[in-house]
């Protein structure tokens, strides 16, 4: 049941990354100046980045379910890869975020 514990955990993630993001370009629409537009380009490549990876990491724990003996071992490998790029491209929206709810003052 790991295997689908960590599949949950990422789509919550990435619902939180897809309406963390919505709420933000909401609240900056009206303040298009050059640092707003800095931090939508940020907002869209971490979050297409992470939407990416997520779904090429739950593509790999559904194989990793069907795989031979053989193969458990490579895809296990490529999954605690991807594992470490996920966190890592999580690791950067918090801070974005973090940084965007400071300087746009709304509750994050």
């Amino acid at each position: 049941m790991k295997g689908l514990r960590v599949i949950n955990e990422v789509t919550v993630l990435k619902s939180l990354v897809s309406k963390d993001k919505k709420m933000i370009l909401e609240h900056i629409s009206h303040d298009m100046d050059e640092r707003a537009t800095e931090l939508k380009v940020k907002l869209e490549e971490i979050s297409f980045a992470f939407e990416e990876k997520s779904a090429v990491l739950m593509a790999k724990l559904r194989e990793l379910k069907q795989a031979s003996a053989d193969q458990k071992k490579q895809l296990q490998k490529e999954v605690k890869s991807l594992r470490a790029s996920l966190k890592i491209t999580w690791d950067e929206w918090v801070e974005v975020t973090s940084k965007a709810s400071k300087q746009y003052e709304f509750a994050h």
